[in-house]
């Protein structure tokens, strides 16, 4: 399969699952949303964050929200609560899951087709990139530690 195809046919995907969420969230509404708060509770977060997007940029949110780890999750369902015009909803997603597909992909067809010469790179620096990723998790990890000591 060539790479539009795999492209296309990954937008069509990414539009019947933001359907499906809008439409869940058009008929079901807020008690929907509260349930989902209830039984996964860190959802709230990125739920809360939906609506503040929405709020804040309207229809836009929905085709930005698409690169947004999370957001991407919800806000087809908050889309559908606020009861967003569906043929905007659907022209924002096509357009932010178009992005965010071919992003992904094209990353993904580059790097298949790189195999050797980025094993050839990561061989050659592996310390290097093994004593970097050490040093950063070791600062994240102190950072967290720092929040998690200004917390209490």
């Amino acid at each position: 399969m060539n790479l539009a195809s795999v492209i296309f046919i990954s937008i069509l995907g990414g539009i019947l699952g933001s359907v499906i969420n809008y439409y869940l969230g058009y008929k079901f509404g807020n008690p929907l949303i509260d349930f989902l708060k209830r039984k996964y509770p860190k959802t709230k977060k990125s739920i809360k964050s939906s609506y503040k997007w929405i709020t804040k940029y309207d229809k836009v949110s929905v085709m930005i929200s698409r690169l947004v780890p999370l957001a991407r999750t919800f806000i087809s369902i908050v889309a559908g609560v606020t009861k967003m015009n569906t043929v905007a909803f659907m022209l924002y997603s096509t357009i932010g899951i178009g992005i965010w597909n071919t992003i992904l992909i094209s990353m993904g067809y580059i790097v298949g087709n790189n195999m050797v010469l980025i094993g050839d790179i990561l061989s050659k620096y592996s310390i290097f990139i093994g004593v970097l990723i050490v040093l950063i998790l070791g600062y994240l990890i102190k950072v967290k530690i720092k929040e998690h000591k200004n917390k209490y």
